[in-house]
């Protein structure tokens, strides 16, 4: 569980970025997200050392999936998942595409009462249901909500499947981002761990992560799925 995320400190791992148009005959780029924005794909070797030539990128892509660092397990028919453990999952800090990342896996949950903040972003669950973004950009608030008041929700969950759901406190589903299943799929071709992302720009972003070998190396390739777009410059 995160309630509050401290400034985010240095002596992280820088990431290269590409978008879109890079592609082997084993990865492919997913479709554009909920925004129409492409999906950021970010690669790192195993060292942790940053890549930054296109051209090594594209090599990288060209590869094959080496599996994934994330063991998830199925959706119980509730809808709950029921994999997670109460301490909730780890988490790590990295530097993507020149924005500071706090990137958590799954198990990760929001109560009402309780606010994450990461960037210009207060994030909460309001009484009335509604989970809410506030940005505040030169004085003037801008806000992503999930739109569901009135529906009883107390808890969000980032899950195991990928998928970020909004629930009630009888463990009813009101809200989710619909990306069950998309790590792995053909949204995220080969990369099969769900990492939620909470930006220093603002931004809130789920992305699929896994190795990929190229050439006898090993490499974690990052690509996001979908976001709210709550970007603060």
């Amino acid at each position: 569980m995160l309630n509050r995320l401290r400034r985010f400190g240095v002596g992280v791992i820088v990431v290269a970025t590409v978008l879109g148009g890079l592609s082997g005959p084993a990865f492919a780029a997913g479709p554009p997200g909920p925004s129409g924005r492409p999906p950021v794909i970010a690669v790192f070797d195993a060292n942790g050392n940053q890549v930054k030539d296109p051209a090594q990128v594209a090599k990288v892509l060209a590869g094959t999936p080496a599996g994934h660092a994330i063991s998830g397990s199925a959706i119980s028919a509730s809808g709950i998942d029921d994999y997670c453990p109460a301490w909730g999952g780890p988490y790590y800090e990295y530097s993507i595409n020149n924005v500071m990342v706090h990137l958590l896996h799954p198990c990760q949950w929001l109560n009402t009462g309780d606010t994450w903040e990461f960037g210009q972003s207060l994030m909460r669950i309001w009484s009335y249901g509604d989970l809410e973004i506030d940005v505040n950009v030169n004085g003037l608030p801008r806000w992503w909500h999930s739109d569901t008041v009135g529906s009883g929700a107390t808890q969000m969950r980032f899950q195991t499947d990928a998928n970020l759901v909004l629930y009630t406190g009888n463990k009813r589903a009101v809200w989710s981002s619909n990306t069950p299943g998309w790590c792995g799929s053909s949204h995220a071709v080969g990369l099969y761990d769900p990492l939620l992302g909470l930006q220093e720009d603002s931004n809130f972003v789920i992305y699929c992560g896994g190795y990929w070998v190229a050439n006898g190396h090993r490499f974690y390739v990052v690509q996001s799925i979908w976001s709210t777009d709550t970007i603060s410059w």
